[in-house]
């Protein structure tokens, strides 16, 4: 069996990955999130979010995967947000504050 090599963007530093981090590393997974301060790529998804954008009242927005800030160490892209209707700045609206 062939040892496969461990990816750099895995090892985090001792203090773990921050924000600045996430957005300056380059060769990520598409939709990695930060999560405690480690680098976690996403599931699949499933179509329940098609069936969410359908049935959402009309001063919601169902936003799909979206980068949403919570602190330094954490940044999140969920499969779906649902936000209010004002809160959305426009179609380039990324990353959200949490």
């Amino acid at each position: 069996m062939e040892d496969t090599p461990f990816p750099e963007w895995l090892r985090p530093p001792y203090e773990g990955f921050s924000v600045d981090d996430l957005f300056r590393l380059k060769d990520l997974p598409p939709h990695t999130q930060l999560i405690d301060g480690s680098l976690i790529p996403r599931a699949r998804q499933s179509c329940f979010h098609t069936r969410l954008r359908k049935s959402c009242p009309d001063r919601w927005v169902v936003a799909r995967e979206m980068v949403v800030v919570i602190d330094r160490r954490q940044v999140l892209e969920p499969d779906v947000s649902v936000i209010h209707r004002e809160a959305r700045r426009g179609p380039d609206s990324d990353p959200f504050p949490g």
